[in-house]
């Protein structure tokens, strides 16, 4: 799948699910969009081509180099990375057994993406031996 393919198709859907349900279960239907201040709306921009636009483009990029189950591994980071920066941002650290469930989950995330690398060394020492 193309990236930039996977990228219009999530945000088709989310232009489509997003604002039904907003109107559905969101404060006042929605309308208090309408109520913020002009940087608050640009910061609502802004977090939405980030967070939605560059950061799916770069997933379903990192998920056609890195395959499937690699990239989805590393995703998991994610947890891990968010409750590291909250705590000097809003004053809320993780416990002890986070740290370690973090640390194993980036380990985890470090051994796949050894492995894959050792795969595709493998295969392309082997397609160079066939072609030679």
């Amino acid at each position: 799948v193309k990236p930039l393919l996977a990228f219009a198709a999530v945000s088709q859907y989310a232009a489509i699910v997003m604002p039904t349900l907003m109107i559905w279960k969101g404060k006042e239907h929605g309308l208090v969009v309408f109520d913020l201040t002009g940087i608050q709306m640009l910061w609502l921009v802004v977090s939405a081509l980030v967070g939605i636009g560059i950061g799916h483009t770069l997933y379903y990029f990192s998920m056609s180099r890195l395959g499937v189950a690699v990239a989805s591994g590393v995703v998991q980071l994610q947890a891990v990375t968010v409750g590291a920066l909250e705590g000097p941002i809003f004053g809320s650290y993780l416990t002890p057994t986070q740290w370690l469930t973090g640390v194993l989950a980036i380990a985890g995330a470090m051994l796949m993406l050894y492995a894959q690398q050792r795969t595709m060394n493998a295969d392309r020492a082997a397609a160079s031996r066939t072609s030679s």
